[in-house]
C-alpha cells in the first residue's frame, strides 16, 4: 500500500514515471537555458564590453545597412527553395505559408550549426502538418530544399574559385 501511495498520488492518478516525464518536460529546457547562459558568461569573461562596443561603433553605419539588406533578400531567397520543392511534389500551398515555414526553419538552421538540418526540419514539420502534408511530402520538401540549396552553394564556390584560385601552398 505504501509503494502504491508513492507512484500514485491521490491528486494525481497517473503514474510516477509518467508525472517525472512530464515535469521533466517543463524543467529541462530552463536547466538548459542556465547552462548555456553560464557557458555564455564564461566565454566573454575574457572579453571587456568597451572593446566589444569600440568595435562594433568602429564598423560604418553603411556595411551594416548593407548587411542587414543582404541578410533580408537572403531570406527572401531561400523561401524560393521551398517554393520549388512544392512544385516538385505538385502540392499547393499560398507562398505566405511557405515563406513563413521557409524563412523560420532556415533561422533555426542558421543558428543552430550542427543541428541544422533537424532543427530546419522540425520546425517545417510542425508548421506543414498544421497545413496539412503529410510526413511523405515534408520529407521531400525538406530534401528537395537542402539539395537545391546546396547544389547552388556548390556551384557558386565553384565559379568564385575559378575566377579567383586561390594558391595552395
Amino acid at each position: 500500500h505504501r509503494l502504491m501511495t508513492i507512484l500514485y498520488s491521490r491528486s494525481d492518478r497517473r503514474p510516477f514515471m509518467e508525472r517525472i516525464r512530464q515535469n521533466l518536460r517543463i524543467v529541462l529546457p530552463f536547466f538548459f537555458f542556465a547552462i548555456a547562459l553560464w557557458l555564455l558568461h564564461y566565454v566573454m569573461q575574457t572579453f571587456r564590453y568597451q572593446d566589444i562596443t569600440r568595435a562594433i561603433h568602429g564598423i560604418p553605419g553603411r556595411r551594416i545597412a548593407w548587411s542587414c539588406l543582404f541578410t533580408g533578400l537572403n531570406y527572401i531567397v531561400l523561401t524560393f527553395y521551398d517554393l520549388l520543392a512544392f512544385q516538385y511534389i505538385k502540392k499547393v500551398l499560398s507562398y505566405g505559408r511557405i515563406a513563413l515555414a521557409s524563412f523560420i526553419g532556415y533561422a533555426f538552421s542558421n543558428n543552430t550549426g550542427s543541428l541544422a538540418i533537424i532543427a530546419g526540419g522540425s520546425v517545417r514539420f510542425r508548421m506543414y502538418t498544421s497545413w496539412g502534408l503529410s510526413l511523405p511530402e515534408i520529407t521531400k520538401v525538406v530534401v528537395f530544399s537542402s539539395i537545391t540549396f546546396w547544389s547552388g552553394f556548390c556551384a557558386l564556390a565553384g565559379l568564385s574559385l575559378t575566377l579567383h584560385p586561390v594558391p595552395i601552398p
